[in-house]
C-alpha cells in the first residue's frame, strides 16, 4: 500500500496503513476516506479537498513541527492528530496537537497543544489551548492554556489562562481572566481586569476594570461585586389568587344585603342590643334575682330596644 501514487477521485474504506516511510505516497486529493487508519505520515502526505469520515490520522511522532496537511476537507467522526488542517470542516472529531486554521467544528474535543485560526466551533471542547483566532464558538469550553481573540463565544467557560479580547461571550464564567473591550452578559469572573467594560448578571471578583470605571486591585481580595442570581423562568412562577380590590365594607358574607333590610323592616338598622344581655355582666341594682326556677332571667334594661312579651312578668318590689 505504501508504494501507491497520488490518489485522486478515489475511495478507501476499512483500509489501515502503517509503513514506515510514506515518502512514495504523497497526497490524497478529491476522495472518500472511511474507516480507515493512515500512521506515521509525513510532510510529503497531503489530504485536499476530501471526504474522512470514523478514520485516524497521524503524524510521526516526533515532537516540534507538525507535518500532515489536511486543505478543504469534510472530516467527520474521525481522529486528527499532530496534522495542520485547513479551510476543512470538522464533525464529531478529536483533534489533537494539531494546528486548525479557517476551519469549521462541530462537537469536536481537541486537547492538548491546538492552535485554531480563523476558526467557527459549535459544541466544541479545546482542552489546554493556547489561542484560537478570529473565534466564534457556541457551547463552548476551552480551559487550560485559553487565550481567543476577537472572540463571540455563548454558553462559555474560558478557564485559568484566559485573556479573550475584543470579547463578547454570554453566559461566560473566565477565571483568572483579563478581557478587553468586553461586554459578557450573566457573568461570574474571577480574577478579573476588564477593559472597557459592560457585565450583567455579574459577581466578578477582584477587580480592575477601566472605562466603566473601579480602577483597582486583582487580590489581596476584596473588590467582588455581586449578585448574579439566576434569572427566574416566568412560566414556572405561580401567581397569587387575585384579590378583590373593592373595601372592606363590601367584603362580607353573601346575602348581607338581605338580612340588612330585614333588620330596617323591624325598624332597627343596628340589631338587637346584644351587648345589654351578655350571661358575662354582673347585675346592676335595678335587676333582681328571682329566686325562683328562673332566677338566671334579669329584667331587660329600660333603655333596651327589644320589646317585653307578656310571659315576662316585672319583678317583685324590692324588699330589704
Amino acid at each position: 500500500m505504501s508504494s501507491i501514487p497520488k490518489a485522486r477521485q478515489s475511495t478507501f474504506a476499512d483500509i489501515t496503513v502503517t509503513p514506515d516511510k510514506w515518502e512514495s505516497y504523497p497526497e490524497i486529493s478529491r476522495s472518500t476516506l472511511s474507516k480507515s487508519t493512515l500512521k506515521d505520515l509525513s510532510s510529503e502526505n497531503r489530504i485536499q479537498r476530501s471526504e474522512v469520515s470514523h478514520s485516524v490520522i497521524e503524524d510521526l511522532p516526533k515532537k516540534g513541527k507538525i507535518r500532515t496537511q489536511l486543505r478543504r476537507s469534510n472530516i467527520q467522526n474521525s481522529h486528527v492528530l499532530a496534522s495542520q488542517i485547513e479551510r476543512s470542516e470538522l464533525d464529531h472529531c478529536t483533534i489533537q496537537d494539531s494546528y486548525v486554521k479557517r476551519s469549521k467544528l462541530a462537537h469536536c474535543t481537541a486537547p492538548a497543544r491546538n492552535r485554531i485560526e480563523r476558526s467557527t466551533a459549535r459544541a466544541t471542547k479545546f482542552m489546554s489551548s493556547k489561542l484560537v483566532e478570529k473565534s466564534e464558538l457556541d457551547d463552548s469550553v476551552v480551559l487550560g492554556g485559553s487565550t481567543l481573540e476577537y472572540c463571540v463565544v455563548k454558553n462559555s467557560l474560558i478557564a485559568d489562562g484566559t485573556v479573550c479580547e475584543r470579547t463578547e461571550l454570554d453566559n461566560v464564567a473566565i477565571t483568572r481572566s483579563r478581557a478587553e473591550r468586553s461586554k459578557l452578559t450573566d457573568c461570574d469572573v474571577m480574577d478579573c481586569i476588564i477593559e472597557r467594560t459592560d457585565f450583567q448578571g455579574m459577581v466578578l471578583k477582584y477587580g480592575i476594570w477601566k472605562n466603566g470605571d473601579l480602577v483597582g486591585r486583582t487580590a489581596k481580595e476584596e473588590v467582588v461585586i455581586k449578585p448574579r442570581h439566576k434569572p427566574m423562568d416566568s412560566s414556572l412562577v405561580e401567581l397569587p389568587a387575585v384579590q378583590s380590590t373593592s373595601s372592606p365594607s363590601d367584603q362580607r358574607e353573601p346575602g348581607w344585603k338581605a338580612a340588612e333590610a330585614a333588620r330596617e323592616r323591624l325598624g332597627n338598622s343596628s340589631g338587637p342590643d346584644y351587648a345589654s344581655s351578655s350571661e358575662d355582666e354582673p347585675s346592676s341594682d335595678d335587676e333582681l334575682i328571682d329566686p325562683g326556677p328562673k332566677s338566671s332571667r334579669r329584667r331587660p334594661n329600660a333603655n333596651s330596644s327589644a320589646p317585653v312579651n307578656k310571659d315576662n312578668d316585672p319583678p317583685p318590689p324590692y324588699e330589704a
